[in-house]
């Protein structure tokens, strides 16, 4: 009688767990909460694009000016479409320690300053929305040019054109402009050069470069009259709008 019984209630026992574990695997399985748009990947990135390419400087090239112009390719990515995205830019000294960064929309930064020359700096880009950040990209490596010797006063004519065109390459001015002049300028007087006609007010007029001359006292003085001597060496550089160009008088 109690083997009977006993066996009653192994019989119950087991159809009781059967019909749970039946009642289980017949009960749709509830899916997975869906993954937020800007969650927290495993890099820390919270925006789902790939990193930006680097199209240039890179590969430890030597740029034309200590004003670089960086360049990637624009990225695209999962929930993007219709997501205006921006691109955040950091300059780096060559033991990756941060210099600068900026924001812009595009996808080229020129740097607002001279950076030193003959000097190495890494950079690096990823685009962001509002908080949300993407990933990193790999670092470029470039080199600035090396510096500029200034020309003496008694070097000749071609001496101080090949430390012009040297100088509004550098300054990334390639086209003639009052602007560009006022670029130059500061460099210009420190050689013992000076601009003048523009800075005049005659914005019609080739604007022209006073270069030294031995035994001279000074060379142009904008806004004023350049003493006599000073037109013993003087260039017209270009035509406002128009590439640069080197035409002594």
């Amino acid at each position: 009688m109690h083997s009977l019984s006993r066996t009653v209630a192994v019989f119950l026992a087991a159809g009781a767990l059967c019909a749970a574990v039946a009642c289980d695997v017949a009960t749709p399985l509830t899916p997975a909460p869906p993954t937020p748009r800007n969650s927290t990947a495993a890099d820390g990135t919270t925006l789902k694009v790939p990193a930006p390419s680097l199209v240039s400087p890179i590969n430890s090239d030597t740029v034309s000016s200590t004003r670089p112009v960086f360049t990637v390719t624009p990225v695209t990515g999962l929930f993007s479409n219709g997501v205006s995205l921006t691109y955040e830019f950091e300059l780096d000294n060559d033991s990756s320690q941060a210099i600068d960064r900026t924001f812009t929309t595009g996808t080229t930064w020129e740097y607002p300053a001279p950076l030193s020359a003959d000097t190495l700096y890494r950079w690096r880009v990823r685009a962001t929305s509002g908080p949300a950040t993407g990933p990193w990209s790999s670092a470029g490596r470039f080199q600035t040019p090396k510096q500029r010797p200034v020309p003496l006063a008694t070097a000749s004519t071609d001496e101080w054109r090949q430390w012009f065109e040297a100088l509004y390459k550098e300054k990334g001015q390639l086209t003639c402009s009052l602007n560009a002049l006022i670029v130059l300028r500061p460099d210009v007087n420190a050689a013992g050069a000076e601009f003048q006609n523009a800075f005049r007010g005659d914005s019609q007029m080739r604007p022209r470069l006073f270069l030294p001359v031995p035994g001279c006292p000074g060379t142009a003085v904008n806004n004023g009259s350049p003493p006599g001597c000073a037109f013993n060496r003087t260039v017209d550089v270009g035509n406002f709008g128009g590439s640069w160009q080197w035409v002594p008088r």
